[in-house]
């Protein structure tokens, strides 16, 4: 889902179904980005050359690893971006980030118009392959903290019920009302961080952390999974509290918000969180509308218990995430079909 939004958005094309070959394509990215451990991004990112190394070396299983991600890659940075630069030169996409970023260009008529052009192309292939990826390993998250604690759906769907009622789907307006689901959306962001390391950073200046100095020009690596599991700011930090965020019936400003550290911060901040965070929370309060989530099942029909382990790499995943996924009644049954006949319907009137 979040990969077919991000393509609309960025390159202006609608994938068709799951039969679309970039739907692999953004599979095949998104699975070496996974494999890759985080001792092996830092060793690519500080030493570029070592990817040129013979995968068969001892110790080099990480240059292949790195290899299987590059020809999808190439595929997003250079095919769709030429593809999406013909559908704005023939008038047809007017609105999407690619035709907005050539149109800029344009403008600006100067000698550095490839250069620029070179980099829009990495802006729209970082703004798929990071919002796709991170933010299905956030929702991995959250399907495996419902099916470990019904008790959380039950209040939120009691909530859902109250302000948006059975006819409709939840909708961005609902938000503000909504406390108890933001406040499990957060929690969600805050249990399980699909990046435990931020992007690295440099200092600019000489700079002092309680005694101990940093120099200017030092590299520095925040570690986004202490900060939000630290015991201090968030109490039993490895249980699933969603409470912890709400005060007298309202999101509690005191406590500190994950998406301002999850998201990055300064110069590196992530550019799309706040499509993202919309996405979460269209995506996380429709599931809890519709939907129970509950544990697998074995072959007899029996509950499989589960619990929260997550993956040591660059891009960090719960290493068991499965869970039943079932209409939570007659009328959410007929609710769901009733929306997806409208979405097939707008997507006719669109051809």
């Amino acid at each position: 889902m979040f990969s077919t939004v991000a393509m609309k958005v960025v390159y202006g094309v609608d994938l068709q179904g799951e039969t679309d070959k970039r739907i692999d394509i953004i599979a095949s990215i998104f699975k070496a980005a996974r494999n890759m451990t985080v001792a092996a991004q830092l060793l690519l990112e500080y030493f570029p050359s070592l990817a040129h190394l013979p995968a068969w070396m001892p110790g080099g299983s990480f240059v292949q690893q790195y290899r299987d991600g590059q020809e999808p890659n190439k595929h997003i940075v250079e095919t769709e971006f030429a593809e999406a630069k013909a559908r704005v030169e023939s008038g047809q996409d007017t609105s999407s980030v690619v035709a907005k970023l050539l149109a800029r260009i344009a403008q600006t008529g100067d000698d550095g118009e490839e250069e620029e052009k070179e980099i829009a192309k990495d802006v729209a292939a970082v703004a798929v392959e990071a919002s796709a990826d991170t933010s299905f390993a956030t929702l991995d998250a959250f399907f495996l903290a419902m099916a470990l604690h019904p008790e959380v759906q039950a209040r939120a769907r009691a909530e859902l019920d109250a302000i948006v009622g059975p006819h409709r789907l939840p909708d961005y307006s609902d938000r503000e009302q909504l406390v108890y689901i933001n406040a499990i959306m957060k929690e969600s962001l805050r249990w399980h961080n699909t990046f435990p390391l931020a992007i690295s950073h440099r200092t600019i200046a000489d700079a002092t952390l309680r005694g101990y100095f940093i120099p200017a020009g030092t590299t520095v690596i925040p570690n986004v999974w202490a900060c939000m599991h630290d015991p201090e700011t968030f109490p039993e930090p490895e249980r699933f509290i969603p409470d912890r965020f709400v005060r007298d019936g309202k999101l509690d400003p005191d406590v500190l918000d994950p998406a301002s550290l999850v998201f990055g911060f300064g110069r590196r901040v992530c550019p799309g969180r706040h499509f993202a965070d919309a996405m979460l929370f269209m995506t996380i309060a429709s599931v809890l509308h519709v939907f129970e989530v509950g544990p697998p099942l074995d072959d007899e029909g029996r509950p499989i218990e589960l619990s929260y382990r997550a993956t040591h790499g660059f891009l960090s995943y719960p290493e068991v995430s499965a869970c039943t996924v079932r209409p939570r009644s007659v009328d959410a049954k007929e609710l769901i079909l009733t929306s997806r006949r409208v979405g097939l319907n707008s997507e006719l009137q669109d051809l």
